[in-house]
């Protein structure tokens, strides 16, 4: 006797089978299938074998618990990507060292721009194109990625990247402070002539903006400080730059 069991794609729905014996039960074949956490059973099987899917909306509690399982709330005195001074960071990085913590995440704003008829999806260094490539693989388009300037502000495409005039692009970060980066990216599609259709992030800081209709699966407020008025460098306590320096602060 065997079992088979079929495990459905968070992106298309298919599967791939597993077949293994099955002990006291000669001749008669088992099919199961494994449903992923990211999905819930809709309705009554039409048949033995098959399940209809829907995707689970995250919600922002499972968000912010995805990023404490990771380590990824820190404390110390941190410069942020903006600038801006902080005593809290979040360390996108180490949630996306984990496929399937990523993909989880991901598979939350595919679902959202599901109806938008996203053609191409931008992110920004170094971030967002982690978050880029799995959006736009659950969405089943491509993904381009925006660098910074060399010399002056804003954001580019290289790499032979090329974006066609109306092209409905989504852009995606991994965390929003003041909006700088993802309106770069935005700018930089709109360079290229291409039409963004919105921005989606996993994690939205008070003060962030963009010109377009955003989607954060978690907003969370944490205090910055513009460095003149940051009290932890007037007490003399030593600064990190993420991404730089290493880290030798506390895990929440």
């Amino acid at each position: 006797m065997t079992s088979t069991s079929v495990c459905p794609s968070l992106a298309t729905g298919s599967g791939t089978s597993r077949t293994a014996p099955l002990p006291d039960c000669r001749g008669t074949t088992v099919s199961a299938f494994i449903v992923p956490r990211a999905y819930a059973l809709r309705g009554n099987p039409p048949g033995p074998w098959r399940v209809t899917l829907d995707p689970m909306p995250i919600d922002p509690r499972e968000v912010e618990a995805l990023f404490r399982d990771s380590g990824a709330f820190l404390e110390g005195h941190f410069v942020l990507a903006s600038g801006r001074h902080a005593p809290r960071y979040l360390e996108k990085f180490q949630v996306l060292q984990w496929p399937r913590r990523t993909e989880r995440l991901c598979a939350a704003i595919a679902d959202e721009a599901r109806d938008l008829a996203i053609e191409t999806v931008a992110g920004p260094t170094t971030g967002g194109v982690i978050l880029a490539h799995e959006v736009a693989r659950q969405l089943g388009c491509r993904a381009v990625y925006a660098e910074r300037r060399e010399g002056e502000k804003g954001r580019e495409f290289r790499r032979g990247f090329r974006l066609g005039e109306g092209e409905r692009v989504l852009v995606v970060d991994d965390i929003m402070t003041t909006g700088g980066s993802a309106q770069e990216t935005i700018d930089a599609v709109r360079a290229a002539g291409a039409t963004v259709v919105g921005a989606a992030v996993l994690a939205k800081r008070s003060e962030g903006r963009v010109d377009v209709p955003l989607h954060a699966l978690w907003e969370v407020k944490m205090e910055s400080y513009d460095p003149a008025e940051c009290a932890q460098c007037r007490t003399g306590v030593p600064v990190v730059h993420p991404g730089t320096t290493i880290i030798a602060a506390a895990a929440r």
